[in-house]
């Protein structure tokens, strides 16, 4: 588990609600080989799988715009929305840094047991795979783990915020809502207080992709002190550690390796821009975040094919 620093460990929320996700016409189209397609585009998208959670109330508002999304999401992936196919989890989670702390452990362990699975694909067929792990075993090889939060900053732009930065400190305004407040604390007491991790997804790229699909997008280097950093730097740490543990080869390319990314994105208050904008946002999302893996893979084989 991650050594985080001084934080109460409370019950989860009653009121918290999530799904591990899987839709059957999707393990129909993965066991029938569809994504065995002439276009070497379509298999690389079946290799990469989503893990998304938002937040919960706090702080006194009764509504987080984040937990819509994931309900919205979660409803378009029941109606079984291909373009949700890939999405393994959505979760919202309580506003605590108890409760980041588990999410991001509770996913990572996920992603490993698929990747340990793997391995053994020749021995396991997989029907039991997924008996055994509780998620549909399509062998990808791309983990991308996507944190929603809202933006309430006061004087700040409108717009969608894809954060590419999180540093090791907890100063946390108010209270979590386990009543935790942390001030000018490190989240990690291996590391240095501020030590900054980021992304290694394109954020300009995902950018300029929701741009061009008339999305008012933004990039910012600091997501803040709260709780939305304290998830993030908690997932690119947990990320960080797994790849050193576990020797993970940066492009993904052996059997049971899997590349893990995060990203975390701000998002407003419906009052700022639409809840139907936002839930459509969502979905353009990931695949932007799709797209800018795609890219990342075909320019790392051209490189290689060069050398």
């Amino acid at each position: 588990s991650l050594p985080f620093s001084r934080i109460r460990r409370m019950p989860p929320s009653p009121t918290s609600t999530g799904i591990t996700s899987t839709t059957a016409a999707a393990d129909d189209r993965n066991q029938k080989g569809e994504a065995s397609s002439t276009n070497r585009n379509i298999d690389t998208q079946h290799e990469i799988s989503f893990f998304v959670t938002g937040f919960g109330p706090f702080g006194g508002n009764p509504e987080n715009p984040t937990s819509t999304i994931i309900e919205a999401l979660q409803q378009e992936q029941t109606a079984e929305n291909p373009r949700l196919g890939n999405v393994h989890l959505l979760n919202i989670i309580r506003v605590s840094a108890s409760s980041a702390a588990d999410e991001v452990n509770r996913i990572i362990d996920q992603v490993k047991s698929h990747y340990n699975n793997t391995t053994n694909t020749n021995n396991t067929n997989s029907s039991q795979q997924q008996e055994s792990t509780g998620i549909r075993c399509n062998n990808y090889k791309h983990a991308v783990i996507i944190h929603f939060g809202v933006n309430h900053m006061k004087g700040q732009k409108k717009v969608f915020q894809l954060e590419q930065n999180a540093f090791n400190e907890a100063n946390f305004r108010i209270p979590d809502e386990d009543g935790f407040q942390p001030k000018n604390e490190q989240i990690c007491d291996s590391r240095p207080l501020r030590h900054k991790l980021s992304t290694d997804l394109s954020a300009s790229r995902i950018k300029d992709h929701l741009t061009k699909k008339g999305f008012d997008v933004g990039l910012s280097g600091d997501a803040g002190r709260f709780v939305c950093n304290y998830i993030y730097w908690s997932s690119l740490q947990k990320v960080q550690e797994e790849a050193n543990d576990n020797s993970t080869r940066e492009d993904g390319d052996g059997d049971g390796d899997v590349d893990i990314h995060v990203m975390f994105v701000h998002v407003p208050k419906f009052e700022d821009i639409s809840k139907e904008t936002q839930i459509e946002f969502s979905m353009e999302l990931l695949d932007s975040v799709k797209d800018a893996i795609i890219a990342k893979k075909k320019r790392k084989k051209r490189l290689k094919a060069s050398s």
